[in-house]
């Protein structure tokens, strides 16, 4: 839930954005940064969906059920009976909870690739945006343009994916 909360504040961050950017009408920003943004929103709102999925498939039986209950109470069960039920009970538990965990972990899985894909996206839009406004490749032409944007967008890509593995190897030594 909270890779939902993130993506929801995220993408109100680039609606607002969006909405400041284009109030004047015209936006000087490359079809490049434009991709990237609408993938990256993409991204976020496939994982919103997702985390929602992943919360609701997710249910951990807490208690005993009355059916259990009622057979572990019963008067005529000696202490071997009542033992040997609660082992059957715990390893029925065990089994449901393992179905569970691989079935999340699906979903999880499929959240955080969407979250870390959307994110990913948007910095890479951001990159792009921001050589878009501080250099004016008015002067070249749309091939020149489209490899300048796809250079910038590789070069953000390997810069991210650097520093997020530094960063794991460094988090990983103090543990």
């Amino acid at each position: 839930m909270q890779s939902v909360r993130t993506a929801v504040v995220v993408i109100g961050f680039v609606v607002a954005a969006v909405g400041i950017v284009t109030r004047n009408g015209h936006v000087g920003l490359g079809i490049g940064a434009t991709i990237f943004t609408v993938l990256g929103v993409f991204s976020l709102i496939v994982t919103v969906l997702a985390g929602i999925g992943t919360y609701s498939v997710t249910e951990y039986r807490g208690r005993l059920t009355d059916a259990e209950r009622a057979r572990l109470e019963q008067p005529t069960g000696n202490r071997s009976h009542r033992n040997a039920e609660l082992v059957r009970i715990y390893r029925s538990w065990l089994d449901s909870t393992e179905d569970e965990l691989s079935e999340s972990a699906a979903f999880l899985g499929a959240t955080l690739s969407a979250h870390a894909a959307g994110m990913l996206s948007l910095s890479i839009a951001a990159t792009l945006a921001t050589f878009d406004v501080a250099f004016v490749f008015g002067h070249l032409s749309p091939v020149q343009v489209a490899a300048l944007q796809f250079g910038i967008a590789v070069a953000a890509f390997v810069t991210i994916a650097l520093a997020t593995m530094l960063t794991i190897r460094s988090v990983n030594v103090y543990l």
